[in-house]
């Protein structure tokens, strides 16, 4: 398990020996790519604006979602890199940049090798806590725990 989150690679699409995606896959790249000009050409116009906003955070959100999917993890990790400098830079941030603050640390630690894949889950945890004091039983921290618990079981065997 060298990422926390398992990718599937393209070569788990290849069939028969065969350098072939399924066409539910292809598709779905199809998509992705479509989707990645979109985005871009919207951060574009953004940009030219000159001051960073919640637009731009939600796009950049998007924009890591398409390199993970379509398995350009560098790209991700740059993307992600920029926006957690933008949270961090935030005084008091509002419910959407708090909810993109943590959606960008699960990001980071979906893409991370172990053992520090345990550390950047952890993080998306304690940030998650730190915003919702009161949700001990929400969702987020109960997929949290579930892939922070698998990563300690592939670490000590």
């Amino acid at each position: 398990m060298a990422l926390a989150l398992g990718i599937a690679t393209s070569t788990q699409s290849k069939s028969l020996g065969k350098a072939k995606l399924d066409p539910i896959r292809l598709e779905e790249r199809i998509y992705q790519n479509n989707g990645r000009e979109i985005v871009q050409q919207e951060l574009s116009c953004i940009r030219a604006c000159g001051k960073p906003s919640q637009g731009l955070q939600r796009l950049l959100l998007s924009l890591i979602k398409i390199e993970i999917r379509q398995e350009h993890l560098n790209r991700a990790k740059c993307i992600i890199s920029k926006l957690l400098g933008i949270y961090s830079k935030i005084a008091k941030p509002d419910i959407n940049e708090r909810v993109g603050h943590v959606r960008t640390l699960i990001a980071r630690a979906r893409i991370s090798r172990l053992p520090k894949a345990e550390r950047n889950w952890n993080a998306a945890l304690l940030q998650n806590r730190a915003y919702n004091p009161l949700e001990k039983e929400v969702f987020t921290y109960s997929v949290i725990y579930l892939l922070i618990s698998s990563i300690r079981l592939t670490i000590n065997g």
